[in-house]
């Protein structure tokens, strides 16, 4: 693949079985990112990867490795997940032109034998110039080398508006927990793995990318401290609501190469002005990712 701009745009095709077309979700969600020389490297199979299969994996201890084939310029790909007692398949179909990919993903839930969702990704090259959307500079990814491993992401406070949520929030999970089958994944306690790649500071780019309609994040450092500022136009932020306008801030404190505080701000203007602020904790639990899989690069 080449380095340079690419735009990736996503849709939601179905839901449950029903059509999406024409509501809020059904709307093409667009992104864009720049892709350097090292990047490119990687080949389709990378951007495929980033854009289309990585979300699943945010819940990787339940999900088995993808099972990957290429055919000319056909490439197919078939993973299991297992989350809150259902059992579910994704599979898609990737259809390689030049200079742009489009791919389709349908999950089905293995357990109730019901359609999940169908979404398409359109993923097509703008060109060599990546104006004023660059990629992490070395300097701030230098800064933010951490060690590789299995890597615990906690949550430490979720607040709205000023209100504490956290403990609503354990509850919720604590309720799932007496009526529905165990689950290694929760929304309060994730765990990922960090190869030796994604540790040289490309991490930061799960926690960092851009959104059409967003401007390109300010970042700013001082220490071991880094700032990620942006603003963005009219955003879906539910099924039902819309936001004219969000400023999202992520403070990142990388406290050693074992530890790392992450603060995360979003400021809702609407209506009326709502502020989210998530904080969190990621620990370095040992070297061994047993069978988490990378996050990045692909893990097949």
């Amino acid at each position: 693949m080449k380095p340079g701009l690419w735009e990736t745009e996503e849709r939601w095709l179905k839901s449950g079985g029903d059509d999406m077309s024409s509501s809020g979700l059904g709307q093409a969600h667009v992104q864009r990112m720049c892709v350097t020389v090292a990047m490119s490297k990687g080949d389709w199979d990378w951007l495929i990867w980033k854009t289309t299969l990585e979300a699943p994996f945010e819940r990787q201890e339940d999900c088995a490795r993808p099972k990957v084939s290429h055919s000319g310029a056909r490439m197919t790909f078939e993973t299991t997940c297992k989350t809150s007692g259902d059992t579910t398949v994704s599979r898609g179909e990737t259809v390689i032109a030049p200079d742009q990919a489009t791919t389709k993903v349908k999950q089905e839930s293995l357990t109730s034998g019901t359609s999940v969702r169908e979404t398409q990704m359109t993923m097509k090259f703008l060109g060599d110039d990546c104006g004023g959307l660059q990629p992490l500079d070395e300097a701030v990814k230098r800064a933010a080398e951490i060690k590789p491993g299995l890597w615990e992401t906690r949550v430490l406070e979720v607040e709205a508006d000023g209100k504490d949520m956290l403990e609503q929030m354990q509850k919720r999970e604590e309720a799932l927990a007496r009526t529905q089958a165990p689950s290694k994944f929760s929304p309060l306690a994730d765990r990922k793995c960090v190869s030796a790649a994604a540790a040289k500071g490309e991490w930061l780019t799960l926690l960092v990318h851009h959104e059409e309609g967003c401007t390109s994040p300010e970042i700013s450092r001082s220490g071991n401290r880094m700032t990620f500022k942006r603003t963005c136009g009219p955003t879906r932020v539910s099924a039902s609501e819309m936001a004219s306008k969000v400023t999202a801030k992520v403070e990142v404190e990388i406290t050693n190469e074992t530890s790392v505080e992450i603060v995360m701000t979003n400021v809702l203007h609407g209506t009326g002005e709502h502020t989210l602020v998530h904080k969190s904790q990621m620990t370095l639990l040992g070297s061994d990712c047993g069978d988490a899989l990378p996050l990045w690069p692909p893990p097949y």
